[in-house]
């Protein structure tokens, strides 16, 4: 029987508000209407307790409010008692900004202050899913990491996870002492846990991590005791089930004073990239290739950006370059792209990389009216703590064209409210993108 954490789980919901100071629900120096919206929450059924801290107006206004659960609540239970308290608390009427933002908290916080259980977004089944975690045995449980006692413990969390089925899942498992670590990058898989598992429990093995990569070889880096160790890993490594990886993964095993070992895992090797432009789909006809169009100019396009998209925890976006010249003319690389923030500044150390591996830019020749496209994808990146979202993307269609300053938009009727919409393309962040490519329907990410 997995052992349980007997933990106080708490949801810390931030509230745009005003003021700097902590209260309970019933001081009389809030205003009424948060003192009502903070008793109701208190009332939730599984809710135990309530705090609050306000922040300063200056600093945009804003209040956290932390309503702590029930430990021993069923999974479902505890999810709802956060939604129904989240709920109560979103600030109708309040006068203020609307966004609420919502912090699951287990258990007394250790010395670094850090408590073992903190999800920023406790929604979508988040709080559900951290209880059955702890049910399970977990250690700790955070937006992006579960942490178990064991290698072993992996494989159990890896299914939880995936049945979970949530839209931004914790993507990496580890172990307590740092031995072991799956990196999924999306969904954790239970056969690719099993192997980390399995590697790092070897007695020759003194660290396995895994990292997964969705357009180049994932990477299985194990530190080994020996040369003969590394040299036996590999070996097994090498006769192990395609299931355990699906993706060519390449494994590299360091020895103390000795050279790394190199193995392809399952011996699933990946193919010889050659260079090549992005294939249109299925269908589609391409334009006619005249070698006589001249380049196109900056005056000559007039850029735009698709509706921004997202499926299991990537990004995608679109930017759009029609040939208003009234003749034919001809593009050739990559559109530049600086992501801005709501102060127009641009984020940090963003990394624009090729859509795929072997990708390169060709030349195509655009009809007049016809438009040109540009792919984007990006990782999911977490927004929880108010960062500095990209508000708008400045375009350069081509080396002579003038920057324009471009904002994603929602169009009417896609099942979401219509209007501007932010990236969350972060500090950090890395960005596939592709060569321009001849627009059209039914286009797939290269």
């Amino acid at each position: 029987m997995p052992r349980r954490l007997a933990a106080l789980t708490v949801v810390v919901v931030a509230v745009a508000l005003l003021g700097l100071l902590w209260w309970s629900p019933w001081d009389a120096g809030l205003p009424s209407g948060v003192r009502d919206d903070v008793g109701q929450a208190a009332e939730v059924p599984g809710v135990v307790d309530v705090e609050a801290q306000a922040w300063d107006e200056a600093d945009g206004g804003a209040v956290s409010v932390t309503v702590h659960l029930d430990p021993d609540l069923a999974p479902d239970a505890a999810q709802q008692a956060a939604d129904d308290a989240a709920s109560a608390l979103a600030p109708t009427g309040w006068g203020t900004p609307s966004a609420v933002h919502v912090t699951v908290v287990s258990g007394e916080p250790d010395d670094a202050g850090e408590r073992p259980v903190e999800l920023y977004s406790p929604d979508d089944g988040t709080v559900a899913l951290a209880y059955r975690l702890l049910a399970a045995g977990a250690v700790s449980v955070d937006d992006t990491t579960v942490t178990v006692p064991d290698p072993a413990d992996l494989a159990v969390a890896a299914d939880l996870v995936a049945r979970a089925d949530l839209f931004t899942p914790p993507a990496t498992l580890r172990t307590a002492d740092g031995t072991a670590t799956y990196a999924a990058g999306l969904v954790p898989r239970e056969a690719t846990a099993r192997l980390v598992a399995d590697v790092a429990a070897r007695p020759d093995v003194t660290s396995a991590v895994f990292t997964w990569n969705q357009a180049s070889p994932s990477l299985l880096t194990v530190t080994a005791t020996s040369a003969a160790a590394a040299q036996e890993l590999a070996a097994w490594l090498a006769t192990q089930d395609e299931a355990s990886v699906v993706t060519p993964s390449e494994a590299e095993i360091t020895v103390p004073d000795g050279e790394p070992v190199q193995v392809w895992v399952a011996g699933l090797e990946p193919p010889a990239v050659v260079p090549h432009t992005v294939p249109l789909p299925d269908g589609v006809e391409a334009w006619p290739a005249d070698h006589d169009a001249p380049d196109c100019t900056g005056d000559d396009l007039e850029p735009t950006l698709s509706a921004p998209d997202a499926a299991a925890g990537q990004r995608y976006l679109s930017v759009l370059a029609r040939n208003t010249s009234g003749r034919s003319c001809a593009v050739d690389g990559v559109p530049r792209l600086v992501f801005l923030d709501a102060a127009d500044a641009p984020q940090d150390d963003v990394r624009v990389v090729a859509a795929a591996d072997g990708v390169v830019p060709g030349r195509v020749v655009v009809p007049a009216g016809e438009s040109v496209m540009s792919t984007l994808q990006w990782g999911a990146m977490s927004t929880a703590n108010d960062p500095d979202v990209t508000v708008a993307v400045e375009v350069t269609t081509v080396t002579d064209a003038d920057p324009v300053r471009l904002v994603p938009e929602i169009a009417p009727g896609l099942g979401t409210e219509a209007g501007p919409a932010t990236l969350d393309v972060l500090d950090g962040a890395e960005v596939r993108v592709s060569p321009w490519v001849q627009a059209s329907s039914g286009w797939s990410v290269p």
